[in-house]
């Protein structure tokens, strides 16, 4: 379960679909700078916007999840940094619809289903 407590981050640059857990985790270390034990989830673009990836780093270890879109595309971020940090109902709406909150929806029934979703949880 994601927490508000936690760093999320998106990174911008695709990458490849065939990089696994071990790779992924060497470019954040590389790249994002992060304290040990720290809580972080860090969001992959495959090259193709088809594909997901969810790179999850805590005080017990790393996992990964690889999420794909039914219909759409995972829309990038449009900014030019490297990466930008998100806050939790901006990685949902991700996960849902392929979208970010700055740019438009993209499937009217992931909509919905947000949203109602939105309100069983409030």
């Amino acid at each position: 379960m994601i927490s508000f407590k936690k760093r999320i981050i998106v990174v911008r640059e695709p990458i490849s679909g065939l990089l696994g857990i071990h790779s992924l985790y060497g470019l954040v270390k590389s790249k994002i700078a992060f304290t040990q034990g720290e809580s972080l989830y860090v969001v992959f673009f495959t090259k193709n916007h088809r594909r997901l990836k969810v790179l999850h780093i805590d005080a017990a270890g790393v996992d990964l999840t690889t999420r794909f879109l039914f219909k759409g595309i995972f829309m990038s971020d449009t900014s030019t940094d490297d990466y930008r940090e998100i806050n939790v109902e901006a990685l949902q709406r991700l996960l849902f619809d392929g979208t970010l909150p700055d740019t438009p929806w993209q499937n009217p029934l992931a909509q919905v289903m947000f949203m109602r979703n939105e309100i069983l949880t409030s």
